[in-house]
């Protein structure tokens, strides 16, 4: 979501461009697209509050906004899925939804019950890699096969450590390949290599990252 102040400064151009200092951008017509439910703008170690007044809801634009709701959700329901999975998709997506609206009870102390179909036997990492990649030991996994499937994390060691444990899961040997990670003259008495190489910094490559090669069927 984009910071109120790009909004902003749209407006102000939109005025002046048209002369119209009272119309809020210059009385032309504006569709704002998007979900307030999804990812807020982002603040720099920003606070909470810091945060929040950056949407645009706390825009003085605002209150020239009218806001219309869409009623069906083309993408959820395509037109390749079966009636089954149209079904499962639908009551899935309101479940989601009940939880952005706080309509569950148990939600008012931080804490809901998860469906039993959307719960793994054991809570454990490797109980969810086997369910998300199953039967990757028995059967060597095609492009497709890795393509549609996908396990989110929110931080960099996380990630990693998740791949390391499908890796292991391949047949074969991994090849470590790591970046360079030498200092600039006069840096190297404020950081040193190791400790540059243990940051996991957003959108920084990690120091090492391991591959391995596998051959099936004349695929490689």
């Amino acid at each position: 979501m984009q910071h109120r102040h790009a909004f902003e400064a749209v407006d102000r151009t939109l005025r002046d461009i048209h002369n119209s200092p009272l119309q809020a951008f210059g009385g032309l017509t504006v569709l704002f697209a998007g979900d307030f439910r999804q990812c807020l703008p982002i603040v720099p170690r920003g606070s909470r509050g810091q945060i929040v007044a950056s949407c645009l809801k706390k825009s003085y634009l605002w209150t020239s906004v009218t806001g219309l709701q869409l009623q069906e959700n083309y993408r959820l329901l395509g037109s390749h899925m079966s009636a089954e999975e149209q079904r499962d998709a639908t009551e899935y997506a309101a479940f989601i939804l009940a939880i952005g609206e706080k309509r569950f009870q148990e939600y008012a102390i931080d804490k809901f019950q998860l469906p039993k179909g959307l719960q793994l036997p054991n809570n454990k990492l490797k109980e969810l890699i086997l369910s998300v990649y199953e039967k990757l030991k028995e059967v060597l996994p095609t492009s497709e096969y890795l393509a549609e499937r996908a396990i989110l994390a929110p931080r960099n060691i996380d990630v990693a450590n998740i791949n390391d444990m499908v890796l292991d899961l391949l047949p074969g040997e991994s090849t470590t390949y790591f970046s360079a990670d030498t200092v600039t003259e006069g840096a190297a008495e404020l950081y040193s290599s190791e400790y540059l190489n243990s940051l996991t910094l957003s959108g920084v490559l990690l120091q090492s990252s391991s591959l391995r090669v596998i051959l099936a069927a004349g695929n490689r």
